[in-house]
């Protein structure tokens, strides 16, 4: 959905991986699920936050969880903003389109 609007796109399907690509690119916006193999999205965002090449990247978070609980530890784990799977295409590319004009 991202690539049809011309953006850039660099993929990876694990944590681990995405740490990686994270560090090696850094991209202009992060995209990171909550749940994924190896590293979850919690410790991608940890290690990027503490990382100086990393920290000022905006990080959405993709997740299924609505909890208020689970909302206050992302955004405290430096977690830009948080978009639920319901209203994914919409707020996707407002929040992409809000950081590039920025």
């Amino acid at each position: 959905m991202l690539t049809r609007r011309g953006y850039g796109v660099l993929e990876a399907l694990d944590g681990r991986t995405g740490l990686e690509i994270a560090i090696s690119q850094l991209p202009d916006l992060i995209l990171l699920d909550d749940i994924m193999p190896g590293l979850d999205g919690f410790e991608v965002c940890r290690v990027l936050r503490d990382n100086p090449l990393t920290k000022a990247i905006p990080i959405i978070m993709l997740s299924v969880n609505t909890s208020s609980e689970f909302k206050a530890q992302a955004l405290a784990l430096g977690v830009t903003d948080i978009i639920y799977p319901m209203y994914l295409y919409r707020e996707l590319i407002n929040y992409v389109k809000r950081v590039f004009e920025t």
